[in-house]
């Protein structure tokens, strides 16, 4: 659907600038993370916190296969609150937004 936003973008207006593309992508990773159980994705300092709704959690092997994407920047907090970190120190926004859908994009297969 974000795809069909974007050609209908094009097609009135042409070439759309970077930043409504991001926000675009930003849509399509909220609507995802709404799937996956998140109830937020916040971005502090060089970190980006996953914050699920509830005590849900995921199984070994969709943690298994996010440490192998992501080796040791990702990090899984089974508290009350249950959460992830991804590390995002150095990475550029467009890079970032990759991360965080391919985050989500994993969990979601799961």
């Amino acid at each position: 659907d974000i795809a069909e936003i974007e050609d209908e973008l094009i097609d009135r207006y042409g070439n759309i600038p970077k930043y409504v593309s991001n926000l675009l992508k930003i849509a399509h990773i909220k609507s995802l993370a709404k799937e996956c159980g998140f109830s937020s994705i916040t971005q502090k300092n060089e970190s980006v916190i996953f914050q699920y709704i509830n005590e849900s959690y995921m199984d070994l092997s969709t943690i298994n296969k996010l440490m192998n994407a992501f080796r040791r920047r990702i990090m899984f907090n089974e508290s009350s609150k249950p959460y992830l970190t991804l590390l995002i120190k150095g990475l550029k926004d467009e890079e970032i937004l990759e991360n965080v859908k391919t985050v989500v994009g994993i969990i979601k297969t799961h």
